[in-house]
């Protein structure tokens, strides 16, 4: 199999672009959770593949403390976010947000660390990142959180407009490259997640709540061991 450089950063959505509803959605049923027995407004949140922080308001509002991760490229990339243009979310959190409730770390960093946190949302890449980094991303999110903490995983799903550029030429892996300008993305179509769940279950994590519907896939899982 033909090997790219997948660039999982180019298929963030721009920060102006409203949050995946699925988002607000499941973080009100937290709160109306009977498994989750801390008040979130005092919870820290991590924003695993934080893209170009399109769901960093929304999490400013409902947590006390959020990290932003992502790969390194992403977070120190030059681009446009919430209007400023040529700016990186390193420098942009920096001048906007107080260090003490808003934190930026590599997907590596995060990997290593134990913070302990109430919970771990990921909301939008496991469409465009591929199996390896679905793994290391699911495992970074157990060793975070507290025992009984929460990993949020939405997936966005069954876009007509992109399923019908996924053909046998652009197979790759589980899913499919695109290509333009020598840059390469990647998606994969999770019409059914059997094996996802196999997967974060295997990792030490048990559902609580399904809230799926055709359009997108949202899981809410408590770490159990």
């Amino acid at each position: 199999m033909e090997m790219f450089d997948i660039r999982s950063e180019y298929s963030a959505q721009p920060s102006i672009h409203q949050p995946n509803r699925m988002v607000g959605l499941a973080i009100e049923r937290l709160r109306r959770c009977k498994h989750n027995r801390t008040c979130l407004s005092e919870s820290s949140v991590a924003d695993q593949g934080c893209g170009k922080l399109r769901h960093l308001p929304i999490l400013t509002k409902s947590f006390k403390a959020v990290y932003l991760v992502d790969q390194q490229a992403q977070l120190e990339r030059r681009q446009r976010l919430f209007g400023v243009s040529n700016t990186t979310i390193v420098d942009y959190v920096e001048k906007n947000y107080n260090p003490n409730s808003v934190h930026v770390l590599s997907a590596f960093e995060f990997g290593k660390s134990r913070l302990g946190l109430e919970l771990v949302l990921n909301a939008c890449t496991f469409d465009v990142v591929t199996p390896n980094s679905r793994r290391e991303m699911i495992s970074s999110a157990h060793s975070n959180l507290r025992k009984g903490g929460m990993f949020i995983l939405i997936i966005p799903r069954n876009d007509q407009s992109i399923l019908k550029r996924c053909n046998h030429k652009n197979k790759y892996w589980d899913g499919h490259v695109f290509s333009h300008h020598a840059i390469h993305t990647f998606f994969r179509n999770f019409r059914d997640h059997g094996s996802l769940m196999k997967n974060v279950k295997k990792a030490g994590f048990e559902l609580v709540e399904n809230m799926s519907i055709y359009r997108q896939i949202c899981l809410i899982f408590k770490k159990s061991v």
